[in-house]
């Protein structure tokens, strides 16, 4: 099945999926909380597949199947899988299961098919997420909107795409934090050791995590988001390790960056949930996607848009 079609699927079906591997995340850890295995620990994990359709999807890898991919790797393997389950948990997604049934690079022609798409400028395609939103579906939304529709005050979050253009970073106080890069928990210092009280243990690599707050703008107005670690990157094309030692060591790079990152124009698709905060009631949009904005497409939309009032 393509990456495209599982948006049309009900979740819970079971599929067979073969896509390369775009991104794997580092290994994590979830803990058993009912049944004979409560209190064990789960190794997991998540990785993002890419095809043809220019979707991506996250798939979850479980226990011995960890081991098939890693971070490191920057070849986009190709992946293979029987009996994989569509979940809509945060957004369409799928999961391996007891009897899924894994091959890495398959010779067979569909594989080569794709891998030689992919080598041959399909990797420099923007491509769009299937994961992230509660239906896999977002509408396209101007930053009016969010007010004058009351995004958010519902009693779920809204999703919603736009198109816009970001103007500022705020980093002059806290832009990430430290964490344990196993389960992206914040951790802490104590003497010359940073500690993960969630695990009562040392880390000794801790990375550092974007935690930023931007402003977008559009032709209606302009509204303030939040955006984490992997979008941050996305955003800024450096890591929070690498702007944080530029800060910490007075660099001019650490503001070039920022500055050097405004005003240019993105696809954001956003959360939006009302939030309370020192009892105030606030609508928090926060970016789950960030793609390069693509001219072909919007014009496309605007031809139809027009046609649709009988303007040739």
């Amino acid at each position: 099945m393509s990456i495209d079609r599982i948006e049309q699927t009900d979740p819970g079906t079971i599929v067979d999926i073969l896509g390369l591997v775009q991104k794997a995340d580092p290994v994590s850890h979830v803990t058993i909380k009912s049944g004979a295995n409560a209190g064990n620990q789960l190794a997991k994990r998540d990785i993002l597949l890419v095809d043809t359709s220019l979707r991506t999807i996250k798939l979850t890898l479980w226990d011995e199947n960890i081991h098939l991919v890693n971070e490191s790797d920057q070849n986009a393997p190709c992946i293979a899988i029987k009996n994989v389950r569509i979940s809509d948990f945060g957004g369409r997604s799928l999961s391996t299961m007891r009897n899924s049934m894994i091959e890495m690079n398959p010779d067979i022609p569909e594989a080569h098919r794709l891998k030689g798409w992919y080598e041959a400028g399909g990797k420099q395609q923007a491509f769009s997420s299937l994961s992230g939103a509660s239906s896999g579906k977002s509408s396209m939304k101007f930053m009016s909107d969010i007010k004058d529709e009351q995004l958010g005050h519902g009693e779920k979050p809204d999703y919603f795409t736009t198109r816009c253009w970001v103007t500022f970073y705020k980093h002059d106080g806290t832009f990430c934090y430290v964490a344990n890069p196993e389960n992206k928990r914040k951790v802490v210092q104590q003497g010359d050791n940073w500690f993960d009280e969630s695990l009562n243990k040392v880390i000794d690599n801790p990375e550092r995590r974007y935690v930023l707050s931007l402003s977008a703008s559009d032709h209606t107005g302009s509204n303030w988001f939040s955006a984490f670690n992997d979008e941050g990157i996305k955003l800024l094309g450096q890591t929070a390790d690498q702007l944080n030692e530029w800060k910490e060591n007075g660099d001019p790079r650490f503001e070039e960056t920022f500055h050097n990152q405004i005003f240019r124009p993105y696809m954001l698709k956003a959360r939006a949930k009302v939030e309370t905060w020192q009892d105030e009631a606030r609508v928090k949009c926060t970016v789950v996607e960030v793609s390069p904005l693509d001219f072909r497409q919007g014009s496309a939309e605007l031809l139809t848009l027009i046609q649709s009032y009988g303007v040739a």
